[in-house]
């Protein structure tokens, strides 16, 4: 307790410090900027300064409520862990969309009340010729994006309000069986629901800039473990509280225990999706998981037995799993239910042939890869553009630089292209393995690979956007190795289809 208790003074104190130069910053930035249009008029400088003076005000609003809010709260007095958290204590998950939500707010705010200012001060040089400042207007089109963004997860938010997570194993148990139950207002009979526990590790690293000696924090969020599974919307129960989806995982027996910190450390999740008309349901929830003692185990595993015969939708969910799990028919339907999902998830088409298996990646599959390289291609371009201009005024110099630019505006532009209109398509056998690629099925190669040349697939993380994160499954070919599928999204999905491609080619 005397370190949750050291934990809580240092976040007041780091709430405090950012808190003061914003609220002050925005204050002075306010005055000034009225005593300036009051003289020179509401145009020019004097407006952007006073306009630029609203999201620091915000900021700072949010910062000092942060701050009286962590002050007034109390943790629960325990000596287990996991009772030291009021919902755990309650034997509720802890909901992780309203952190998020604010979080996405915070930095909407912040991003577009800084940019919009910005963009308008450019109108004056514009006038006078200076094109290269029309950068700054990508800005705020990229804010334009994080406000659509921010408004829908609001607006999901809004329509699920109420959904909450019931423990029935507080906590638990490495080793184990995770039990509990989401209860969601919204009819979910008709829906296909989506259910995960993943086990991540929040940390964040400082960078030292070489130019400023600046240091800069950089939150990472990295997969230790997940599993998932997929139910019919007949399979969660109606109940006086609302549809019941059952929540069943057997836990690794070396998995970490949680720790208590909101936005470090290790962290379990249960992460629930499900497609109905308009916005779709979504929720997730930070659940407990720790080691106790045999004594406290027993009654936590008779808690889960109670529960699992109780509850019907948790007997349903325990009767599919034992077939799954046991069955030859039963492994067969949780490939095809896994395929189902992979296809909806990664936007690709997949053919189950039981020996083999084709893979389809069409044309314009990841609308927001092609739209963050096409939006940085577009900027580089312009730059390559100005720098073209400047060198046809007579800056010998500058055809230098519009060499370097043009040539790597061309590679960009190439690679968005690619993502735009190249298709892949991917055949596997118990013989080999069959790439063809194509570009508008105008253009087309193809390469075969023999099974006795393959020694192994494996899942490497490509990348990352938030909490999102993206695999590559890569061949072992001989002394070399080739990619085979790029920027799946989330490591189960990768394992699946690595783990599914590799049982028919028998490596």
């Amino acid at each position: 307790m005397a370190k949750e208790k050291q934990t809580l003074k240092v976040t007041l104190i780091i709430l405090m410090v950012m808190a003061m130069p914003f609220l002050g910053g925005g204050v002075l930035m306010l005055f000034f900027g009225i005593q300036k249009c009051m003289k020179n008029g509401f145009k020019g400088e004097p407006l952007y300064l006073t306009l630029c003076s609203a999201p620091f005000l915000v900021v700072g609003c949010f910062l000092a409520w942060a701050t009286i809010k962590t002050y007034l709260e109390t943790s629960p007095e325990s000596d287990k862990k996991w009772l030291q958290t009021r919902e755990w204590a309650e034997g509720m998950g802890i909901p992780e969309h309203a952190t998020k939500l604010t979080q996405l707010w915070f930095a909407t705010l912040v991003w577009n009340g800084i940019s919009i200012p910005a963009a308008l001060a450019t109108f004056d040089k514009i006038k006078h010729g200076d094109l290269l400042i029309l950068i700054v207007w990508f800005f705020p089109i990229i804010g334009a994006f994080l406000l659509v963004s921010v408004i829908h997860k609001t607006l999901q938010a809004a329509k699920y309000r109420g959904t909450d997570l019931h423990l029935y194993t507080l906590p638990g148990i490495p080793g184990g069986r995770f039990v509990a139950e989401v209860f969601s207002p919204i009819d979910l009979g008709h829906a296909r629901i989506t259910v995960k526990l993943s086990c991540v590790n929040r940390y964040s690293t400082a960078r030292r800039n070489t130019r400023n000696s600046n240091t800069q924090s950089e939150q990472h969020t990295d997969s230790l473990w997940e599993e998932e599974y997929a139910l019919d919307g007949a399979e969660a129960e109606p109940s006086g509280r609302g549809w019941v989806i059952p929540i069943a995982f057997a836990l690794p027996a070396d998995g970490l225990e949680t720790q208590n910190s909101e936005f470090q450390g290790i962290q379990w999740l249960v992460s629930i999706h499900a497609d109905v008309p308009g916005i779709d349901f979504e929720a997730q929830f930070r659940v407990p998981v720790f080691a106790v003692s045999e004594e406290e185990a027993d009654e936590i595993n008779d808690a889960a037995r109670r529960a699992m015969l109780e509850s019907p939708a948790l007997q349903n969910l325990a009767a599919r799993q034992i077939h799954e799990e046991h069955t030859a028919d039963g492994q067969a339907r949780r490939d095809e239910e896994i395929a189902r999902r992979v296809m909806k998830n990664q936007r690709i088409q997949m053919s189950l042939r039981g020996d083999a298996v084709v893979i389809v990646l069409p044309p314009f599959r990841s609308g927001k890869a092609i739209l963050g390289w096409g939006l940085f291609a577009l900027m580089f371009s312009s730059i390559t553009i100005f720098v073209f201009q400047q060198a046809q005024k007579g800056e010998a110099m500058m055809y230098l630089f519009v060499a370097a630019f043009g040539f790597f505006a061309i590679i960009l532009n190439l690679a968005v292209l690619w993502k735009m209109v190249g298709a892949k398509r991917i055949t596997v056998d118990s013989q080999s393995v069959r790439v063809e690629s194509s570009i508008l099925s105008l253009i087309r190669w193809a390469t075969i690979y023999a099974v006795d040349e393959i020694k192994d697939l494996v899942v490497n993380k490509s990348g990352s956007a938030g909490e999102t994160e993206y695999f590559n499954i890569d061949m072992k070919v001989n002394m070399s190795k080739r990619n085979l599928l790029t920027w799946i999204e989330g490591r189960s999905d990768a394992e699946w289809l690595a783990g599914y491609i590799k049982r028919i080619l028998s490596v």
